[in-house]
């Protein structure tokens, strides 16, 4: 047919890798935090929101679908406290291999298994 196809097609230009590409669920991230944290601040991986911006976006295999996730912007201010305070060298940081529901994380509670109630910020005893 000689009509124009209604998908768009998107193709790579020579030295760009899939994951350098744009994708919707990083648009769809961006709109989303971009309440929270301001734009620039999510798209530069220098600063701690674009690193947790980054692991939402690249590494959280928990959020399938962003638009649809109710807590979104709960579990991204507790991955930005994270990348705030050097969470790397936390003695426990096992929530980032952790693909679950970040009310199920260490020394996190939550009321009705959604709405965070209570983060221990105390060292273990």
């Amino acid at each position: 047919s000689d009509t124009p196809s209604s998908t768009p097609t998107q193709s790579l230009a020579p030295g760009d890798t899939p994951s350098s590409m744009p994708t919707f669920r990083s648009e769809i991230m961006l709109q989303l935090l971009s309440n929270v944290s301001d734009s620039s601040l999510l798209q530069d991986s220098l600063t701690p929101q674009g690193q947790a911006f980054n692991w939402l976006v690249d590494e959280d295999s928990f959020v399938t679908n962003p638009s649809s996730y109710t807590t979104l912007h709960q579990r991204y201010v507790l991955v930005l406290l994270y990348f705030s305070t050097n969470g790397a060298n936390w003695s426990d940081n096992s929530w980032q291999q952790d693909s679950s529901n970040e009310c199920l994380w260490n020394r996190i509670t939550c009321e009705n298994g959604e709405l965070l109630t209570e983060l221990d910020l105390c060292k273990e005893h």
